[in-house]
């Protein structure tokens, strides 16, 4: 998939369960955007909707601006359930 402006596709995964940090955590959530290939990520103790849906408006929407794609492996949180949670953090 080529074209697009910046800013306008994203990528999302996570890696974990890893060894457990000082902090608790054991997940690795990450993004790359795919025209510069900037990437942010944030540790965090669980996989779960609601954290995938939290990086995606404090790490992505409101440093970045909104996207119009996102790209994920398809697992359950990073695919229906954080886009519900993002639609209800963002209308809050």
């Amino acid at each position: 998939m080529h074209g697009g402006d910046v800013g306008d596709r994203w990528a999302l995964d996570v890696a974990g369960p890893l060894p457990m940090s000082d902090g608790g955590e054991r997940y690795v959530i990450a993004a790359v955007e795919y025209v510069t290939r900037y990437a942010v990520a944030t540790t965090v103790n669980q996989h779960t909707a609601n954290n995938a849906a939290e990086f995606l408006v404090t790490s992505i929407v409101l440093k970045f601006g909104r996207f119009r794609e996102l790209l994920t492996d398809g697992t359950p949180e990073l695919t229906g359930k954080a886009i519900e949670q993002l639609v209800v953090m963002l209308q809050a």
